[in-house]
Protein backbone atom coordinates (compact mmCIF):
# COMPACT_ATOMS: atom_id res chain seq x y z
CA UNK A 1 0.00 0.00 0.00
CA UNK A 2 0.85 3.29 -0.83
CA UNK A 3 2.37 5.49 1.94
CA UNK A 4 1.70 9.46 1.85
CA UNK A 5 4.42 11.14 2.60
CA UNK A 6 4.27 15.10 1.86
CA UNK A 7 7.25 15.09 0.69
CA UNK A 8 7.69 16.72 -2.95
CA UNK A 9 10.83 14.38 -3.79
CA UNK A 10 8.79 10.97 -3.48
CA UNK A 11 5.16 11.76 -3.39
CA UNK A 12 2.96 9.31 -3.86
CA UNK A 13 -0.24 11.17 -5.45
CA UNK A 14 -1.06 13.82 -7.69
CA UNK A 15 -2.75 15.90 -5.17
CA UNK A 16 0.18 15.15 -2.72
CA UNK A 17 2.98 16.50 -5.14
CA UNK A 18 0.81 19.88 -5.95
CA UNK A 19 0.56 20.58 -2.34
CA UNK A 20 4.03 20.17 -2.10
CA UNK A 21 5.31 22.55 -5.24
CA UNK A 22 7.17 25.55 -3.66
CA UNK A 23 4.81 27.59 -5.10
CA UNK A 24 1.69 26.36 -3.25
CA UNK A 25 3.63 26.59 -0.40
CA UNK A 26 4.77 29.69 -0.36
CA UNK A 27 1.31 31.22 -1.50
CA UNK A 28 -0.20 29.13 1.41
CA UNK A 29 2.71 30.85 3.78
CA UNK A 30 1.62 34.28 2.28
CA UNK A 31 -1.82 33.75 3.15
CA UNK A 32 -1.16 32.75 6.68
CA UNK A 33 0.51 36.02 6.94
CA UNK A 34 -2.30 38.07 4.96
CA UNK A 35 -5.02 36.48 7.39
CA UNK A 36 -3.07 37.67 10.29
CA UNK A 37 -2.59 40.96 9.25
CA UNK A 38 -6.43 40.93 8.65
CA UNK A 39 -7.47 39.81 11.89
CA UNK A 40 -4.88 42.14 13.49
CA UNK A 41 -6.79 45.06 11.80
CA UNK A 42 -10.24 42.98 13.11
CA UNK A 43 -9.71 42.39 16.37
CA UNK A 44 -6.17 44.00 17.70
CA UNK A 45 -7.64 47.69 17.28
CA UNK A 46 -11.58 46.25 17.93
CA UNK A 47 -12.15 49.88 19.00
CA UNK A 48 -10.01 51.94 17.07
CA UNK A 49 -10.09 50.26 13.46
CA UNK A 50 -13.10 49.42 13.96
CA UNK A 51 -14.85 52.58 13.94
CA UNK A 52 -12.53 54.35 11.35
CA UNK A 53 -12.57 51.78 8.55
CA UNK A 54 -16.16 52.55 6.72
CA UNK A 55 -18.42 49.59 7.37
CA UNK A 56 -17.91 48.12 3.48
CA UNK A 57 -14.06 48.04 4.34
CA UNK A 58 -14.96 45.90 7.57
CA UNK A 59 -17.21 43.85 5.37
CA UNK A 60 -14.43 43.71 3.02
CA UNK A 61 -11.69 42.42 5.61
CA UNK A 62 -14.29 39.93 7.42
CA UNK A 63 -14.92 38.53 3.96
CA UNK A 64 -11.53 38.06 3.07
CA UNK A 65 -11.25 36.22 6.52
CA UNK A 66 -13.59 34.02 5.88
CA UNK A 67 -12.58 33.24 1.96
CA UNK A 68 -8.77 32.53 3.88
CA UNK A 69 -10.39 30.23 6.30
CA UNK A 70 -11.87 28.25 3.76
CA UNK A 71 -8.68 27.77 1.53
CA UNK A 72 -6.62 26.97 4.58
CA UNK A 73 -9.74 24.28 5.36
CA UNK A 74 -9.42 23.05 1.84
CA UNK A 75 -5.93 22.29 2.08
CA UNK A 76 -6.19 20.69 5.38
CA UNK A 77 -8.61 18.40 4.16
CA UNK A 78 -6.18 17.25 1.29
CA UNK A 79 -3.88 16.69 2.99
CA UNK A 80 -5.62 14.18 5.51
CA UNK A 81 -6.89 12.79 2.39
CA UNK A 82 -3.82 11.94 1.01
Amino acid sequence: MARATLDYETSNSAIEAFLERPVIRTAITSLIIFNALTLGVLTLGVLTYRAALPGAAVGLLEFLDGAVTAVFVAEIAAKLWV
